[in-house]
């Protein structure tokens, strides 16, 4: 279960995360635990969301991970447009946003060999597509809704 009395303070959870973590799926494969929005651990004064990856062994792990909500996006942003390029031959473009561009770069070729192996097999596509597939549809959904409130205004 996620603790409620560690610094990062959970609003919404996903406890069981190990059933549907990608090629880790599994108790016995994976040591993340769960997946939280909360408050952030590092601002005490205000609220500042964050989304974090819960890890556990035996206790809970420092290596457990923390972020903003925007740079989680931008993970996601990152992680498709890479998909893209192996996937569908795409170049890989830009991410721009309001606050301007930022390129993104290749920086190991022996690594990108390894990542277009692993991309190869045909598992780690289908939990990879699953995933994307289960975002598709949040994010379509979201887009939907948010686009019916603006048109009412």
């Amino acid at each position: 279960m996620i603790p409620n009395n560690l610094k990062h303070k959970p609003i919404y959870v996903i406890e069981n995360y190990a059933s549907i973590d990608g090629q880790y799926k599994g108790e016995e494969n994976t040591d993340v635990k769960g997946l939280s929005i909360g408050k952030a651990q590092w601002d005490s004064k205000e609220f500042v969301p964050s989304v974090k990856v819960w890890r556990k062994r035996n206790r809970w792990s420092p290596q457990s991970e923390e972020t903003t909500l925007t740079r989680a996006l931008d993970m996601a942003t990152l992680i498709i447009k890479v998909l893209d390029k192996y996937y569908n031959e795409q170049d890989i473009e830009s991410i721009d946003t309001v606050f301007g561009s930022v390129e993104i770069q290749e920086r190991n070729e022996e690594l990108e060999k390894a990542l277009n192996k692993y991309l190869l097999i045909e598992q780690n596509k289908k939990d990879l597509n699953t995933h994307i597939d289960i975002l598709y549809q949040a994010l379509k959904r979201y887009k939907e809704e948010t686009d019916k409130i603006l048109c009412n205004k």
